[in-house]
């Protein structure tokens, strides 16, 4: 259920890293409980972002959400087509549904990240 080749942060939101970027989303497990996702307020290319802070909202037909960068970075590419159909979040997150491609300051904070299997043993708790 949780792709392997990416890493997963404890807010639930995945990254799949390329050099020094890395695209991110929310996880299965996230979309799930959320629910049905009707609007998601995108961040600007170029703004910054910073790893545990908040850089954006989601909002489904349960509740508002805050989503939390894993890194920190500037946001490279912004998926324009969650603007019209933000529920591709939900039809496949880790595809489609990405949110957002953010160039990474320090590559380091991946550390601080979660295997799948790691993740998995996570949301068992």
């Amino acid at each position: 259920m949780y792709p392997k080749d990416l890493l997963y942060s404890k807010r639930h939101v995945w990254a799949k890293v390329s050099g020094s970027a890395c695209r991110i989303g929310i996880t299965e497990h996230a979309q799930d409980q959320m629910g049905e996702i009707v609007y998601a307020d995108l961040p600007s290319e170029g703004s910054s972002v910073s790893a545990e802070t908040p850089f954006m909202e989601i909002e489904s037909s349960k509740i508002i959400a805050d989503i939390y960068s894993p890194v920190d970075g500037s946001v490279k590419h912004v998926n324009r087509s969650l603007d019209k159909t933000p529920k591709l979040i939900n039809e496949n997150p880790y595809e489609d549904g990405w949110i957002v491609e953010i160039s990474m300051d320090d590559p380091k904070r991946l550390k601080e990240l979660m295997d799948s299997d790691a993740y998995e043993a996570f949301l068992e708790l």
